[in-house]
């Protein structure tokens, strides 16, 4: 009897160049470790519209990584300013719903970026979190993470 691989949400913010680098690195990783990591990137068509796309990702994930960093953070803070609904504010909307109407937590929290108190979300900072920051430290994190 073959077992399907875990299908992993990556929940991210398009930050600079090399940060996104880094993201599709660590889903490629993912990928080559045996989880079906679900990357934007990756999976969004042209003609996809980018909230469906998300909704979608998210209903069918297992998991979703949630990436933080400070730009993360502030992303979600602008939705909930009501200034400005980006991709990251939108996906943190559709967690906490799951969250609050079904019990559905199927977040793993995950600090790339920063320190923890200025890159996670309000709804996260209270949650237990995979710290894949510090290089010295990410191998054995990342391990810990995957299992």
């Amino acid at each position: 009897m073959s077992t399907q691989p875990k299908r992993v949400f990556l929940s991210y913010a398009w930050e600079n160049d090399e940060y996104r680098l880094w993201v599709k690195r660590f889903a490629a990783r993912l990928r080559d470790d045996g989880i079906d990591a679900r990357l934007d990137t990756w999976e969004l068509r042209p003609n996809d519209s980018i909230p469906e796309f998300m909704n979608r990702e998210i209903r069918n994930a297992d998991w979703v990584l949630v990436l933080c960093s400070p730009d993360y953070q502030a992303k979600v803070r602008i939705t909930e300013e009501g200034a400005h609904v980006s991709g990251v504010g939108w996906e943190t909307r559709l967690l906490t719903g799951r969250i609050l109407a079904a019990n559905d937590n199927k977040v793993i929290a995950v600090l790339t970026r920063g320190a923890w108190i200025d890159a996670a979300p309000d709804s996260l900072l209270s949650q237990f979190y995979y710290d894949l920051s510090d290089p010295a430290t990410f191998e054995a994190h990342y391990w810990t993470l995957l299992q």
